[in-house]
């Protein structure tokens, strides 16, 4: 994965209905099963969202086009200094994309595991949610959107492309 742009700029925010604006940081991701990738970070100037999507991807088709309409949405943590992210490990049900929130450690991927913090949803929110009580998260300090970019790919396209998942390039 490699830092490929650094802009500001501004977007809608489908969650808040508002315009929106902070920083984007482009990566591009390569690997052999699922082809390349541009991932955007979007961090919102108000240090309190992020999100990240896949704007592109070489190969087209019914899956890779799925999940470029997938983001993941990182929130501030009661603590401040961290995002947190529900997990929702992506699989395939027919040529359907799905994805799964997470209440074991045991369904959550090795990889996953051995490079983020997990923890469960009550216990880092600011807000309490029933459809969240009990579900795992993943935490990323605030000012680190390469790992935010990696837990997208670990969660959205390595699970769909498994052999992907330790050949990602750098």
């Amino acid at each position: 994965m490699k830092l490929c742009g650094k802009s500001r700029g501004e977007w809608f925010d489908l969650a808040t209905r508002k315009k929106d604006g902070g920083t984007i940081y482009a990566f591009h991701v390569s690997d052999q099963t699922s082809g390349k990738w541009l991932l955007n970070v979007r961090v919102s100037s108000s240090g309190e969202k992020s999100v990240v999507f896949a704007a592109t991807s070489q190969k087209t088709g019914i899956v890779h086009n799925q999940i470029k309409r997938k983001s993941i949405v990182f929130n501030a943590c009661s603590c401040g200094e961290h995002f947190y992210h529900p997990l929702g490990i992506s699989y395939l049900e027919g040529e359907r994309l799905r994805s799964k929130r997470v209440e074991k450690l045991d369904d959550v991927p090795e990889e996953i595991l051995e490079t983020f913090e997990i923890k469960k949803h009550e216990d880092v929110s600011p807000k309490s949610s029933t459809q969240l009580k009990e579900k795992l998260v993943a935490l990323v300090e605030k000012n680190d959107v390469k790992k935010m970019a990696l837990l997208f790919i670990l969660e959205k396209i390595c699970p769909i492309f498994k052999a992907a998942t330790r050949r990602v390039t750098t």
